[in-house]
């Protein structure tokens, strides 16, 4: 647990704060008779569930022990994007984490990922009109990504040209995606987050379409998340990361801070 230790104190130190984030997908891969394999919580091999919602409670009760009274963490994000979950119910599995961390941490806000790759314009769709988490600390929100690529998958395989030529509506598909989870979320009464978004820097129009989706957020002062930046990005065609010199920002980062000065 040091090195994210190390890592959490050196946010803290330049004035950050930091969001603990499980990057599993509803999984976890282990070795199984000699091999490695990815195994879904609550999936069922050889009459055996080597992988349950106990082990996650555990590890995240351990978790917040470690981190519930350090001030530069504001927040657990208990899964990122579970998806294809088979016979196990992702409501059930996220509640029990919820009641496992509000044992030993009733203080540091929880992020509840949707299931389905935490699909924004399909929320309804996969987990029906109704919330179901129950937090005795009442300091949660859920957490919904939305890419603006024709499968939502944030992959942008097609170019602007080609998807506009498939949907001549595209520059307002942001907006209208995320409509979806910030109506199920006043529907219900509950806090929601916008935990990824993002676009290619390879054409100028995708920040159109970015700029009207951040202005339907604004509008309803909903907190949102751009992914990606960090230096080992590379060359990945979502970064905003700027240069080695920082000098030169991205197109992306640009936009966003026209909106952040709006906040």
């Amino acid at each position: 647990l040091s090195p994210l230790m190390q890592t959490i104190s050196q946010i803290g130190q330049a004035g950050g704060k930091a969001i603990l984030d499980l990057h599993n997908y509803g999984r976890y891969c282990l070795r199984y008779r000699g091999t490695a394999r990815s195994v879904v919580i609550g999936q069922k091999i050889d009459g055996r569930f080597p992988v349950t919602e106990d082990h996650l409670a555990d590890l995240w009760q351990r978790l917040a022990q470690a981190f519930r009274k350090n001030s530069a963490v504001v927040g657990y994000g208990l899964m990122n994007e579970p998806h294809d979950m088979g016979d196990s119910d992702w409501k059930a599995i996220s509640q029990h984490i919820v009641q496992a961390i509000r044992d030993v941490d009733r203080e540091t806000h929880l992020l509840i990922a949707g299931d389905g790759w935490s699909n924004a314009h399909r929320w309804r769709q996969i987990h029906s009109p109704e919330a179901w988490i129950r937090d005795p600390a009442n300091r949660f929100a859920y957490e919904a990504h939305c890419y603006f690529d024709a499968d939502s998958s944030g992959k942008y395989e097609l170019t602007f040209a080609e998807e506009l030529d498939r949907d001549p509506k595209l520059f307002d598909r942001g907006a209208v995606r995320v409509a979806h989870f910030l109506n199920w979320c006043r529907e219900n009464r509950v806090a929601g987050f916008l935990g990824e978004f993002g676009i290619p820097r390879s054409d100028s129009r995708w920040q159109t379409v970015m700029g009207r989706f951040l202005e339907s957020v604004a509008e309803v002062h909903f907190p949102v998340c751009y992914w990606a930046a960090g230096a080992w990005w590379g060359d990945y065609p979502l970064s905003i990361q700027p240069s080695a010199s920082f000098r030169d920002h991205a197109p992306q980062l640009n936009l966003l801070q026209q909106f952040c000065k709006k906040a």
